[in-house]
């Protein structure tokens, strides 16, 4: 499930039954907006249900565990359920809450707070099952980007959506910091149409950037 932040009417934030439902979520407004950016899509790790009103939880990169905000702060833009996720209905009190989520989520009721104050294995958990939901709303062209956006050198490159070349190999030369790019074109890699030299790992990597450059490395070229 993805979801896509939106701005939604002042007075409806400032609507105190609404505050009622939010209140420690939506008193503090910056730390929400520092958090989660306007049009921007987040995947959705769990759904909870707080007073009766939805609750997704997303997080941003850089960040090692998800944060709760009301769902009227978005708008579903893709509607599928995870196949990671689990059920679960807890009771407080008088109060329930319905959780959707992963397997230690939603049997550990001490998994979040342990998430938060740093345990190692629930970072780990949580990595995990974030790679995993992350890549099951990806499109094709978002993973290919996601596993081939990468450089490796002294293997061979199989280009996609260039039609000047369809190898490359990136080579390393002893006793100096450079890289040598050598482009090869229907296959024949025995001679390179093209030959660029980078002084550094940088000037490689801003050439790869700049070229919108992308290749599915592997140890030998396939015919």
């Amino acid at each position: 499930m993805k979801v896509l932040r939106i701005k939604i009417a002042e007075e409806e934030i400032k609507d105190q039954k609404y505050l009622q439902k939010f209140n420690s979520t939506l008193e503090s407004r910056d730390q929400i907006d520092s958090w989660i950016n306007f049009d921007e899509e987040y995947t959705v790790y769990a759904i909870t249900t707080y007073k009766e009103e939805p609750i997704y939880w997303i997080t941003q990169d850089g960040v090692e565990y998800p944060g709760g905000f009301p769902a009227i702060l978005f708008k579903i833009t893709d509607h599928r359920m995870s196949k990671y996720w689990e059920c679960s209905l807890r009771f407080y009190s008088n109060e329930s809450e319905m959780l959707f989520s992963f397997n230690e989520m939603v049997n550990d009721p001490m998994f979040h707070e342990e998430l938060i104050d740093g345990c190692k294995d629930r970072i780990e958990v949580f990595a995990k099952y974030r790679d995993l939901m992350d890549r099951e709303f990806m499109t094709e062209d978002e993973l290919y980007d996601l596993d081939y956006d990468i450089i490796e050198t002294d293997k061979f490159g199989k280009v996609s959506d260039n039609p000047s070349f369809e190898y490359i190999k990136i080579i390393t030369i002893d006793n100096s910091d450079g890289y040598f790019l050598s482009m090869y074109k229907n296959g024949d890699l025995e001679n390179s149409i093209d030959d660029v030299w980078f002084d550094t790992y940088k000037e490689l990597e801003t050439y790869f950037d700049e070229t919108k450059l992308v290749a599915r490395w592997q140890e030998s070229p396939v015919p």
